[in-house]
């Protein structure tokens, strides 16, 4: 049975809040118009959804009791992907999001999704007493 490291799990979402800082810093002309008058709820909504995902593939990985660190990888981005495809529907259809702006969510995504797959399965518990 294995646990989630707490530690690692915030070590990924510091990194993703800090990358998300950096990403907004350059949006795109689109998306810079998008945003609201109150940052700080918008920057609140975002630290909370950063939390739950990185939480969500933290406990998929513990559940799914994946013994390979390579497979561990392949199922984060297999997620991330049939997560993607109906967003970018939406982001095209519902928004009107050009192409530009549309690849700049995407590669913000794909980034958040880099940081876990290399920080996530190859950071398994200190307290788990079964180890493999």
């Amino acid at each position: 049975m294995y646990t989630i490291n707490h530690k690692i799990v915030w070590i990924s979402i510091l990194f993703q809040a800090l990358g998300c800082i950096f990403w907004l810093y350059f949006a795109p002309e689109p998306l810079a118009a998008l945003q609201l008058h109150t940052i700080d709820i918008s920057i609140l909504y975002v630290f909370l959804a950063i939390i739950s995902y990185v939480y969500f593939y933290a406990w998929a990985l513990n559940k799914m009791m994946i013994a390979s660190k390579i497979e561990m990888c392949v199922v984060i981005f297999l997620i991330w992907l049939f997560y993607l495809l109906p967003n970018l529907f939406i982001a095209k259809e519902m928004l009107n999001l050009d192409q530009n702006s549309i690849l700049y969510i995407v590669a913000f995504s794909a980034s958040g999704v880099l940081i876990n797959s290399f920080v996530l399965p190859f950071s398994r518990s200190s307290r788990s007493i079964f180890k493999t």
